[in-house]
């Protein structure tokens, strides 16, 4: 999967779409964008089977991150979850806080993250994508990319 948020192939509006910004972009005209009213962005959502040929034992997600401040915080979430289990616990929650990677604010930096699925993980599960602004101060993603290790 790769996104440069010119088109929305498979992310789904679960938070509003003003989440898709054109205040700064790393290529193209769009990035996603989290914080100051959106805490939550749109996601990206599809089985593994969907998404991959074979079951890959790691993931790897990488972009390019933004923060608009110095106080600016935000955290690339990879969650996957069993599409048959009870609404709860996730079987895999990991994040790449922006601001570790990012350090400094108003350049983009290039992020990334290697996770680890689970063993409990099957083709069915579903891998959802998204970016989490958690201090109120705009971040930004753009030209997202999800491989296997």
């Amino acid at each position: 999967m790769q996104n440069d948020f010119e088109g929305m192939s498979g992310w789904f509006p679960d938070a509003q779409l003003a989440s898709i910004s054109h205040d700064v972009a790393h290529s193209g005209r769009y990035s996603l964008r989290a914080g100051a009213g959106n805490e939550y962005s749109l996601s990206y959502k599809g089985a593994l089977r969907q998404i991959f040929e074979t079951r890959p034992a790691k993931i790897k997600v990488s972009g390019w991150g933004f923060l608009s401040t110095p106080d600016a915080k935000g955290t690339l979430v990879v969650a996957i979850n069993d599409p048959l289990a009870p609404e709860g616990e996730p079987l895999l929650w990991a994040g790449l806080d922006l601001a570790e990677a990012v350090k400094s604010p108003n350049k983009w930096v290039e992020v990334s993250k290697t996770i680890e699925l689970p063993a409990t993980a099957t083709p069915e599960s579903v891998l959802t994508i998204y970016l989490w602004g958690n201090s109120g101060q705009p971040v930004y993603l753009d030209d997202i990319q999800l491989e296997k290790e």
